[in-house]
């Protein structure tokens, strides 16, 4: 029938603003349009039906994100469609990335010699730490030097918050880290864990305030000491 003073039907764009007195929206699938002026409805309208009332989304007070939250694209949506630009986080956790052993060659263009294996922790970590939100501040080889470990450990301890080290934390005459660690001051916070692969997992906090984590060389330890030490750790 056609509309009254008080009633109407009018085609609108979907998500457009519902004119005044109307109070239920019908899909363009749902009708069929017999001219100009008149339409011909397909299955029964009721009022409220597909309407979409402004605040429903989101309500006055809503708590829209808890603190400690990462800003992960859905938040990063809800945030831009209340119109929110800037918001407070913390910063990206540091990270350091030393990795030990003389048998490592870093440059994969390069041929193997006897003993020597291609190096792939630390890019592993690096690519593993960027997808989590870490920033790597550096990556450093060093061979089974001791002495560069300790250096390169005190240089970064006031830049990083997290020192990762690959290899030289289990028991053989090469595994330098726990002692040169005792050497510089460092507290123990745990030495090997009940797991494996990766039981000769250490944890340290520096005299700087930094913590350590040192992973075992092998690539699926250090995959293994990654997920279950490092990731909860940075999370929190």
């Amino acid at each position: 029938s056609p509309p009254d003073a008080n009633s109407g039907v009018w085609e609108i764009a979907t998500g457009a603003v519902l004119p005044a007195g109307l109070d239920c929206i019908v899909p363009f699938e749902r009708i069929e349009k017999l001219d100009a002026g008149r339409i011909r409805l397909r299955e029964a309208a009721f009022a409220g039906q597909n309407i979409r009332r402004a605040g429903s989304d989101i309500a006055i007070a809503q708590e829209v994100s808890a603190a400690g939250q990462r800003i992960d694209p859905a938040l990063r949506m809800v945030l831009a469609a209340l119109g929110v630009a800037r918001i407070g986080v913390r910063r990206k956790p540091r990270v350091a990335l030393l990795s030990t052993g003389a048998e490592l060659v870093a440059d994969a263009s390069l041929p193997l010699g006897p003993g020597q294996i291609y190096a792939s922790n630390a890019s592993y970590l690096e690519a593993s730490l960027h997808a989590m939100g870490a920033e790597v501040i550096e990556k450093a080889a060093l061979g089974d030097d001791a002495q560069a470990f300790a250096a390169q450990t005190r240089r970064l301890a006031d830049q990083a918050d997290l020192i990762l080290s690959t290899g030289a934390v289990s028991m053989g005459s090469r595994d330098f880290i726990p002692a040169g660690l005792q050497a510089m001051g460092a507290r123990l916070l745990f030495h090997k864990a009940a797991i494996r692969p990766g039981k000769p997992i250490l944890a340290a906090r520096l005299r700087e305030g930094a913590l350590l984590v040192g992973l075992p060389g092998n690539p699926i330890a250090t995959a293994a000491g990654l997920r279950y030490f490092v990731v909860p750790l940075l999370r929190a």
